[in-house]
């Protein structure tokens, strides 16, 4: 047997050197010399050797150099044009020619070759698809030189693989907010002869929409966007001759739905218990007296949540039975459901240096619809020792936005004045003053000169009743060892009443509100003094006595 090398280069064909650096190993079946060497093996006459020689070069014999062609690496999907140059220097005693294929990878069409495409004179040619190539579509020529005289002809080895592109454009995503309902954004493309749509993907879940003309595109109908939803999108490239295929996606673009703020409002309600036993707004109450207070915080804003939360309430000084504490979540139709109890913790700020505290940790009591609220409520009475203060009861509210950011802490503090809550002599007479008189000859009445301090009553209590007020002398008037027993009276409705040892009911009176009650002697009333001749009044003495005022919420 022999080997045509230079036929074989004139077909394009270049035996390479031996791999083994030696010679050529053969095997096959010898059949008959038209069939030439049949490489089936297993017939029974199956014959190996070798070719000892370790290269095959084409010797001396004149021969055209010619190599394989150069496609540009220009086409775009949607288009036609192939172009190419046969990257070399062409000799004038010969024809050449490009036989050029265009496959599909993806199999989608059988390979196309187009044969006999003349190079021109500065070594280029071209031709044109008869339909148009797709992306991923490749494009590889061989080159073809034919003797204008004689039958020499080569061929040459195939060229570069050149490869359709698709430069296909990202999307730009319109920033999702909460409560979006579409999803809306732009893709414009350089390359208008594609086919396009734009894959819109919402938590994981994918919707195809159309890409318009004018390179805008929408999704609608979503469910309302919450914070921390995931949206991307990306184009894609669709192929024209096998359905609904996707040859080409583009880099996505994402957005992160952020939360809203929710907004809240906190307001303090502060109670009083009436006498009437119902609760009635409070702007002062008194000692011994029950109060409660409630703490509300309110969503404001759509499609806010407001997790986390914490409610603190520094509890005031002057507070005694501490009850009913309790947090409550009301829906947005104003159904109230007790959710917790806050428990008290130290805390040094706090007038009393103790708290109410919540910290919400379940998701069902999140806030996440207008309207919705939480309320802190307690009650408590007021103690003996807060008469004359006022109770500040500083409420604080925290929490998160429901993605983790903290929101900005907001409060409100309710100053309760606090009153006496009991029945007491608010003030009475320290003094009582009749000027000089001359000694009696007969029995006078003398009206004071002067009064210092009224005499004035208060009942804080909560519930009214009447009380009663009393005088008696403890001391008469007396200068030295003169004593003048029961010269002083009091005068009331036309009565005179000796006063002595014993108390004489001298007013009474139910009271209507914490006001004080003055007690006013008119001309002829209250305390006199009634002298008559008596041995024990010496003239230049001075005699003073002393009178005790007593208050009871019963007579004596």
């Amino acid at each position: 047997m022999s080997i045509d090398t230079v036929a074989l280069y004139k077909n394009g064909i270049v035996v390479p050197p031996a791999i083994n650096g030696t010679n050529y190993p053969i095997k096959g079946t010898m059949t008959s010399a038209s069939q030439g060497i049949n490489l089936t093996i297993g017939l029974g006459n199956t014959k190996a050797g070798s070719i000892n020689t370790p290269s095959m070069g084409l010797g001396s014999c004149p021969i055209l150099a010619i190599k394989p062609p150069v496609i540009n690496d220009t086409m775009q999907h949607g288009n036609k044009s192939i172009t190419g140059t046969i990257n070399q220097t062409k000799d004038p005693a010969y024809t050449y020619t490009a036989d050029i294929t265009l496959s599909a990878p993806d199999g989608s069409h059988a390979p196309i070759v187009t044969t006999g495409v003349l190079v021109d004179s500065s070594g280029n040619f071209s031709t044109n698809a008869t339909n148009a190539y797709e992306y991923g579509d490749t494009v590889t020529a061989v080159l073809n030189a034919k003797a204008i005289t004689g039958t020499d002809q080569y061929q040459s080895t195939i060229s570069n693989t050149a490869t359709v592109k698709w430069p296909i454009v990202a999307p730009t995503l319109t920033s999702p907010t909460v409560g979006n309902t579409q999803i809306t954004g732009t893709a414009i493309q350089t390359v208008t002869t594609g086919l396009y749509q734009v894959a819109v993907t919402v938590n994981n879940q994918t919707t195809i929409v159309p890409l318009n003309a004018n390179g805008t595109f929408a999704l609608t109908g979503v469910t309302p966007l919450k914070g921390g939803d995931q949206v991307s999108v990306v184009t894609q490239g669709i192929s024209s001759r096998t359905a609904s295929k996707v040859l080409i996606t583009s880099t996505s673009a994402s957005s992160t739905v952020a939360f809203v703020t929710p907004q809240l409002t906190v307001t303090q309600v502060v109670e009083k218990w009436s006498k009437d036993g119902t609760w009635i707004p409070a702007t002062s109450a008194v000692t011994n007296q029950q109060v409660r207070f409630t703490m509300k915080v309110q969503l404001q804003n759509n499609n806010a949540i407001w997790d986390n939360q914490l409610l603190l309430n520094w509890i005031p000084s002057g507070l005694t039975n501490l009850t009913n504490p309790q947090v409550s979540k009301v829906s947005s139709t104003g159904v109230s459901t007790v959710i917790g109890i806050p428990v008290v913790v130290p805390q040094s700020s706090s007038p009393s240096g103790t708290a109410y505290q919540f910290q919400n940790v379940l998701v069902g009591n999140n806030l996440v619809t207008v309207n919705e609220a939480l309320i802190l409520q307690y009650t408590a009475t007021v103690a003996p020792n807060a008469a004359n203060t006022a109770l500040g009861n500083s409420f604080f509210v925290n929490g998160t936005n429901g993605g983790g950011t903290a929101i900005a802490q907001q409060s409100t503090v309710a100053n309760l004045p606090i009153g006496e809550g009991t029945l007491r002599l608010v003030s009475v007479p320290s003094q009582i003053s009749f000027g000089t008189v001359s000694v009696p000859t007969d029995t006078k009445i003398y009206n004071p000169t002067s009064v210092t301090n009224a005499l004035s009553v208060a009942d804080g209590r909560v519930q009214k009743a009447q009380w009663h007020l009393y005088v008696r002398e403890t001391q008469p008037l007396t200068a030295g060892i003169n004593v003048l027993n029961q010269v002083l009276i009091y005068s009331k409705a036309g009565q005179d009443i000796p006063l002595n040892q014993s108390n004489q009911e001298i007013y009474t009176a139910t009271s209507t509100d914490d006001n004080a009650t003055v007690i006013q002697w008119p001309k002829g009333e209250g305390i006199r003094l009634k002298i008559g001749p008596n041995p024990n009044i010496k003239s230049g003495q001075s005699y003073q006595g002393k009178l005790e005022w007593n208050l009871s919420d019963a007579p004596i």
